[in-house]
This record gives C-alpha cells, sequence and structure tokens, in this order.
C-alpha cells in the first residue's frame, strides 16, 4: 500500500541527513506508531510523505502511484495529516460546518458552502468523535477549548477517508483528559475505517497501547521495527531499555568524534 525506498533527506547547513537511506513498506489497514527521540527524524518523514518537503534521494510510492515529486496539493486527494499545533487544523474565525465545508472541498466533491445535505453528514461523523460537536455546527472554531479545535481537525481530515492517514503527535498538546479522550477516538475510527495510518507520538504508553505495527527511528534510521503479536509482549521498560541504548551509542559517537 505504501512503499518507502532509500528516503534521504538534508536540510540546508546541516552536516548529517535527518532521513538517511530510510526504507519501509505498510499494508493496506496498517496502524503504525513510530517514536525516537527529538531529531531522529520522525516529523520530517510525515512532512516528506505529505510533499511539505521533496527528498534528495529516494522513492515514495502509494497504492503503486509513484508520489514522490508530487506537490503537496495534489497528494491532499490520498493523503491527510493532524498536526500537533492545534490552531493548524482548522481556521479559527470559520464554524465548525464552515471548516468541514473545506475538507469536502479537498476533494472536489462540494463548492464551499454548508448545504443542508451536508450538515447531516457534518453531524454524523461528528457524532462518532462523542464529544458533542455535533451540536456546535455553527459555533466559530475560536470559541472551542483545544481538544475540540483537535477534533474537529480530526475530522476534517477524515469525513472523506484517505488512502493515507498521517497524526504528527496530534494529542500532545492537549491536557490529559481530552489527550486521552481524542487517543481513543482515534484508535477506534481507524480499527471501523481500516485506514492505513502513520502516529508519531512520545507517549510510549500510547505507542504500546495502539496499532499493530511499532517503528523506532534514530538519526534517519529505522531501527526497531515490532508488529503483531511481538508489539503486544513489548513492556515499558523494554521500550525504555530501547530508547537508551540507542541514545548511549549516540553519545558515544559524539565523544568517539571529538577525540578524533
Amino acid at each position: 500500500m505504501l512503499t518507502i525506498q532509500h528516503l534521504s533527506h538534508t536540510f540546508p547547513g546541516q552536516p548529517a541527513p535527518i532521513l538517511h537511506n530510510l526504507s519501509l513498506s505498510l499494508a493496506e489497514g496498517d496502524f503504525c506508531v513510530i517514536i525516537g527521540s527529538n531529531g531522529s527524524g520522525k516529523s520530517t518523514l510525515l512532512k516528506t510523505l505529505l510533499g511539505e518537503y521533496i527528498p534528495q534521494r529516494g522513492e515514495i510510492q502509494l497504492a503503486n502511484k509513484n508520489i514522490t515529486a508530487l506537490p503537496l496539493y495534489q497528494r491532499a486527494n490520498y493523503i491527510s495529516c493532524v498536526f500537533q499545533d492545534v490552531s493548524r487544523g482548522s481556521i479559527s474565525e470559520m464554524t465548525v460546518a464552515e471548516n468541514l465545508s473545506l475538507a469536502l472541498m479537498r476533494t472536489r466533491q462540494a463548492r464551499y458552502k454548508p448545504y443542508k445535505k451536508h450538515r447531516l453528514l457534518f453531524h454524523s461523523h461528528l457524532a462518532q468523535l462523542k464529544m458533542g460537536l455535533e451540536n456546535h455546527l455553527d459555533t466559530p472554531c475560536q470559541a472551542l477549548s483545544g481538544g475540540q479545535r483537535q477534533a474537529v481537525a480530526f475530522a476534517m481530515a477524515t469525513l472523506c477517508p484517505p488512502q493515507l492517514l498521517l497524526l504528527d503527535e496530534h494529542c500532545s498538546a492537549l491536557d490529559p483528559k481530552s489527550s486521552a479522550h481524542i487517543m481513543t477516538s482515534t484508535a477506534a475510527f481507524i480499527a471501523q475505517t481500516r485506514i492505513t495510518t502513520l502516529m508519531v507520538t512520545h507517549n510510549l504508553q500510547d505507542a504500546l497501547r495502539y496499532g499493530n505495527r511499532l517503528l523506532m527511528l534514530h538519526q534517519g534510521q529505522i531501527v526497531c521495527d515490532v508488529q503483531s503479536e511481538e508489539k503486544q509482549r513489548l513492556s515499558l521498560a523494554h521500550l525504555l531499555q530501547l530508547f537508551h541504548q540507542h541514545e548511549d551509542q549516540l553519545l558515544l559517537g559524539s565523544v568517539d568524534n571529538s577525540l578524533g
């Protein structure tokens, strides 16, 4: 479904690549969680898939279509993303219904106007999140809480189900209660629709609890790939051990370089 081959990307002024010869294949319906320390390449990978960055080397295929050089606006027909910044997923001055109408426009299924027939769709879609947002279709997004706005952003990203859903720390800026609710709703929706999903998180408990596959990135490469039953057997202690193992390797490498 998603095939990444030898992906490399380096930012100007940085000697080391942020993504280094990274290869990955996802099957349709995979819910893959990505962890790793800051600077390991997690968000860069998602932004490269989204089209915000064009890699210097490598190839990305989605459903047998080469999208490596496809611009962001064209990838919007196939890929949706929910970001960490709650203000990025919706337009503050617009109502919930107006924002969802924009989401319909992304796939050219509607002109910009919240028609009554679409309001029924919006009501039904929001009701699945169990946050009461279906009763706030005419409420400006700027009047909503952070958790509610992130729920709207998730609803916009999934209203017309994409081939690939990207979640870039989409719960990390929320309070614990809102984060838990959004994460539970996210997992339930993915399980119901079987949307192929890549989720970046720093929450190791969520990394263990959700998804059928777990990747750890380190210095732009996949250093751990755990799937299915093996993932279910993972413990928090084991995950922390893997983290410390690679952090120690990074520290030793820095010491060796300074001595050299």
